[in-house]
């Protein structure tokens, strides 16, 4: 496993207010680079988790392996 993301909440701000989307940074052979990101997400956790599952599962689906988790749900460290 030469690789290791971890996926991280940024805070978007629009026109309509603050919206959020799940980002996946990862580090590789080659340096830092981003593995994936979910769709903009609205506040709440029953509105974003859809978005940090189908993350999740795509992120799954290329390899990644979950191999920790940090102080929030969404903090997960994954490797490949």
């Amino acid at each position: 496993m030469n690789e290791r993301c971890r996926i991280v909440r940024d805070r978007k701000i629009v026109w309509n207010g603050i919206k959020y989307q799940f980002v996946a940074r990862a580090i590789g052979p080659r340096g830092p680079y981003e593995a994936g990101h979910s769709r903009i997400l609205d506040q709440g956790t029953e509105r974003q988790r859809p978005g940090w599952d189908e993350l999740v599962r795509s992120l799954t689906s290329q390899g990644w392996k979950p191999i920790g988790s940090g102080r929030h749900w969404w903090d997960v460290e994954l490797s490949r």
